[in-house]
Parts: C-alpha cells; sequence; structure tokens
C-alpha cells in the first residue's frame, strides 16, 4: 500500500517523508504517485498532509477537494486545528466517495446498503441482501480493494505557533501524536522499527532537541527498509521539511541519492560524518548530487562492495 513517516526535531523542526508507489483503478502498481502535499492558509499558517492510501485517484481527488475548501473558508481559519479538521473531513468525504464508486461497480450497490442489509427494490420497497453478496463484501472488507480504501489516512504535520503531529483515521478525529514521531501505512512495522531503533540510541532528556541531520537520516532510513521489504511500498521517498516555519522540499535526484547515501551508512559501507553532511547538503541546501556522488565514491570503505550492495548484489 504504502508508507509514510513523520518525526518533529524540536518545537520548530521536523520532517515527512513518504514512499512513491501507488495503484490505479485496475490495482496495477506505479512508482509515480505523489502523497505528501502542502495546504497553506496564510503565511504562517500551513500543513503538510502524508497521505496513506494505494489509490492515487483518492489521494489526487482529496488533495484537490482540501485545496478548494481551504480557498472557499480561508477567512473562518484561524489556527492550525481549524484548518486541520477542515482537511479531515475532505478525507473522510473522499474516501466515502471511493468506497460507494468500488461497491457499485463491484455489487451495484452503494456502502450504506452493506451497512443496513438491505436494499431498495424496483418498487422503493427494502429487499434483504442476498447472503453471497455479503460473504463477497465481508471478504473484501478483511483483505481486498475495500480494505484498503477504508484503511487509508494521513499524517499531518501542522505548523502554527509551533509544529504539531497529527494522525487522521477513519475512525477518529485528528490525533494529536504524543511521541516524536509517527509510521503509518502498510510498510509502518518495518518503518517503526527503523525510528524505534534511532529514538533507543537516545537519553529520553534530549527527546526535545533532536540532531535533525540523525533525525532526517533516520526517516529517510525507515522508509528505505520498508521499501526493501514490502512489495506494495517502493520507489524514490518524498521529502518535506518544516524549519522554523519554511518548508524545505529536496529535488527528487537529491532525495535519491540521499537515500542510498543513507543505506550505505547504516550498512558501515560510508562513515557517518559524511552521511551527516550529505544529508545537509542535499536536503537542507540543494547541493550538486554529481558533487555529492563523487565525493560519496571516495569517502566509501570499499567502492566495489558498496557498488554491489546499491544494486542488490549480497555482500
Amino acid at each position: 500500500m504504502t508508507v509514510v513517516s513523520a518525526c518533529k526535531f524540536s518545537r520548530n523542526h521536523g520532517a515527512i517523508v513518504s514512499d512513491e508507489r501507488g495503484s490505479d483503478a485496475d490495482d496495477k502498481n506505479y512508482d509515480i504517485y505523489q502523497k505528501l502535499y502542502e495546504l497553506k492558509a496564510g503565511k504562517k499558517l500551513f500543513l503538510i498532509i502524508g497521505w496513506c492510501c494505494s489509490d492515487g485517484d483518492l489521494i489526487y481527488d482529496a488533495t484537490i477537494q482540501a485545496h478548494d475548501a481551504v480557498k472557499k473558508k480561508q477567512a473562518a481559519i484561524s489556527d492550525g486545528r481549524s484548518l486541520l479538521n477542515g482537511v479531515a473531513k475532505v478525507l473522510m468525504d473522499a474516501k466515502q466517495v471511493a468506497v460507494d464508486r468500488y461497491l457499485k461497480s463491484k455489487f451495484g450497490l452503494e456502502h450504506k446498503y452493506f451497512q443496513m442489509g438491505k436494499f431498495p427494490g424496483e418498487n422503493g420497497a427494502l429487499s434483504d441482501i442476498d447472503e453471497s453478496f455479503f460473504e463477497l463484501y465481508k471478504i473484501d472488507r478483511k483483505s481486498g480493494k475495500l480494505k484498503e480504501i477504508l484503511d487509508s489516512e494521513a499524517l499531518v504535520l501542522v505548523q502554527d505557533k509551533t509544529l504539531n503531529l497529527f494522525h487522521i483515521t477513519e475512525h477518529t478525529h485528528p490525533r494529536l501524536v504524543e511521541s516524536r514521531y509517527e509510521c503509518v501505512g502498510s510498510g509502518a512495522p518495518e518503518a517503526d522499527s527503523v525510528m524505534y531503533a534511532f529514538f533507543k540510541t537516545m537519553s529520553r532528556d534530549t527527546w526535545d532537541r533532536i540532531n535533525p541531520l540523525r533525525g532526517l537520516g533516520a526517516l529517510v532510513n525507515s522508509v528505505g527498509t520498508a521499501c526493501d521489504r514490502i512489495n506494495s511500498v517502493g520507489g524514490t521517498p518524498y521529502i518535506k521539511i518544516v524549519k522554523n516555519g519554511q518548508i524545505i522540499t529536496p529535488s527528487e535526484e537529491n532525495s535519491h541519492l540521499a537515500s542510498e547515501i543513507v543505506a550505505g551508512g547504516a550498512q558501515r559501507h560510508l562513515p557517518q560524518s559524511f552521511v551527516d553532511k550529505a544529508i545537509d547538503d542535499l536536503l537542507y541546501n540543494a547541493a550538486d548530487s554529481q558533487t555529492v556522488e563523487d565525493e560519496m565514491w571516495k569517502r566509501a570503505k570499499n567502492v566495489r562492495t558498496f557498488s554491489r550492495f546499491l544494486r542488490d548484489y549480497r555482500v
């Protein structure tokens, strides 16, 4: 399906990272889907949504609706919470439309009729839904396309007076994330294991002032690990950084190279000092990727072994 990881490094500094794999209406996978979007309601009030959904059409539809909703109600948006609540409602509405569209194409019935257990006949009278339909519906809800749509969720970084992280799910209003990070999606268990291991290296009194280069490296590594292990997760990571009220969006080229450098550092093919500098150069300062790549090969402990590692040989 997907993976989205987000982390707060300090009161006004954090980042969110996602993969780019999604599927179309025919359930074909493509590494072309954008999942991180910005919504602004003023110079100092904005949010970044990390959609967690394998249905690229649903993500696109929900994002357009969210932009329209913010534009129409901008005068009524006074803080981050009111902006967030509007986005959450759009997501819920878009999911319902997607569910109805899918069920009508498969069964000829909208979701509300399955919830009722009845459907209107030709004369308008309600009749019981055939048990065989219910069984197919239950299977789809448990492990099929319907489950993927209904399980759609989002992580949201909201910049107001401070930076906060929220989680939007199917069943709740936006939840303020208490921990410093959150991972969602089918790749969440793998991503979470990386982030948890990162936090285990720090004492609690440093959690409100995380080294942003190490924190961002952990986020990129968490998404990369999910891409390696989960078939429905993949592609070059999308990365957005929030620092002191400003959004930084690295290029695809720099994001791809950074993910390779982070993976190399995690397996000790590259020294950590170089990994930190490369993250700063590539992701924060838009450095020339070719220059950084040339330096990467110079700093590799064994060029041949590292090259084979990047090409998925067993080394």
